[in-house]
C-alpha cells in the first residue's frame, strides 16, 4: 500500500469521526465530486458539504482502506465503507486528484465483486 497523502488521510479520519465541517475543509473552493452509484455530480465545497452530512448522517458510515496507490496528485484507495444500509459492508474505490494541499475531484464508484 502506498502511504496515504495527509489532506487524504485527514478526510478519512474526519468521514470516521463525522466532522462534517472538517471533511468540507479537505476540498479546494471549486472541488468536483461525482458519486457514481448515485449519478450525481457535485461543484463547490459548499454543495459538496451538504451531500457529505446528507450521506454520513443517513448512512452512519466508517471507512476503512484496504488498498492504495498513485502519489501526490492522482491517488486512488479501495476501501471497506460499513453503516446502515443494506449489504453493509460494502467496498467502493475512491478516485482522488489533488491539488497542494486541497482535494480537486474525488469520485466514488461502488465494487462489485
Amino acid at each position: 500500500m502506498n502511504p496515504i497523502p495527509k489532506t487524504i488521510a485527514q478526510f478519512i479520519d474526519a468521514s470516521n469521526r463525522y466532522d462534517i465541517d472538517q471533511m468540507a475543509r479537505c476540498f479546494a473552493d471549486d472541488a468536483t465530486v461525482h458519486d457514481v452509484g448515485e449519478d450525481l455530480q457535485l461543484t463547490g465545497r459548499s454543495s459538496i458539504r451538504q451531500w457529505l452530512e446528507d450521506t454520513r448522517g443517513k448512512y452512519s458510515l466508517q471507512t476503512r482502506p484496504l488498498e492504495t496507490s498513485g502519489d501526490d496528485e492522482n491517488f486512488e484507495i479501495l476501501a471497506e465503507v460499513s453503516g446502515t444500509f443494506d449489504g453493509s459492508p460494502l467496498k467502493f474505490r475512491y478516485r482522488f486528484n489533488l491539488q497542494g494541499e486541497s482535494i480537486r475531484f474525488l469520485s466514488t464508484t461502488y465494487v462489485d465483486e
